[in-house]
């Protein structure tokens, strides 16, 4: 007889409602920081989580060239030197999602994290959150998320 496994993945201790949602994504939209595919990454990532739940995604080492764009823009939201500084952003809406990203990723649907190849994006309580849901990358839904039209 086949067990069959149901996984529960983390959940944020204080969720994002449906309308803090829409002002991330407004936010970030209009963010001076980052290129259009970094911030419809990071909205991805955003949808993709509800709000609620811990996610994460790969970009692998093929796909470079959409990978160092991901990483530059959602370094540049997340840091200090940047001005869009989405973190201080998230605490005003006293949420603990927590952005973080890191060379690495995992290969292959595998939950092993392996550095040095790719890049990986998180939205999770907790930095480089290992239990969150891994996404499958979709470059295609990525690009046809709609950016806010007085950003870009």
């Amino acid at each position: 007889m086949a067990s069959s496994c149901v996984h529960a993945f983390p959940v944020f201790s204080r969720p994002l409602s449906a309308n803090q949602i829409k002002l991330v994504e407004m936010y970030i939209s209009r963010s001076p920081d980052a290129t259009p595919f970094a911030k419809r990454t990071f909205i991805w990532l955003l949808r993709k989580s509800q709000g609620t739940r811990a996610v994460c995604v790969s970009f692998p080492a093929k796909l470079n060239r959409y990978g160092d764009q991901a990483l530059d823009g959602f370094h540049s939201i997340v840091s200090v030197g940047g001005t869009t500084r989405i973190d201080v952003f998230l605490g005003l809406l006293n949420t603990s999602v927590l952005p973080s990203h890191h060379s690495g990723g995992y290969p292959d649907g595998s939950n092993e994290f392996t550095v040095p190849d790719g890049f990986t994006f998180w939205l999770s309580d907790t930095p480089y959150d290992n239990s969150a849901e891994h996404l499958s990358l979709n470059i295609e839904e990525i690009n046809s998320i709609s950016l806010h039209p007085e950003s870009t």
